[in-house]
């Protein structure tokens, strides 16, 4: 997967976009309960899934099925690329 941290746009390899990630609470990853894979919200009651080890199929399928998945990207998983150009 490839994200741009600047227009926070998350995309699969081949340049599919997955979802725009915004979070009008900036909760942090830290303050939501639950494991390493899903974390609940309080502030919104939304689960946010982790995309750590995922694929970018099985993400992409997710957030097709549900719009409203909320995700976690960490800029040091291996399966990220940080991009600052246009995807």
């Amino acid at each position: 997967m490839k994200f741009n941290p600047i227009t926070k746009e998350l995309f699969t390899d081949e340049h599919e976009l997955i979802k725009k990630l915004h979070c009008p609470f900036n909760v942090k990853w830290s303050e939501l309960h639950g494991n390493e894979i899903s974390r609940q919200c309080t502030k919104c009651n939304h689960s946010v899934i982790n995309t750590k080890g995922l694929t970018d199929e099985f993400v992409l399928e997710m957030v097709k099925d549900n719009p409203n998945t909320c995700l976690r990207v960490g800029f040091n998983q291996s399966n990220i690329q940080i991009s600052f150009n246009d995807i």
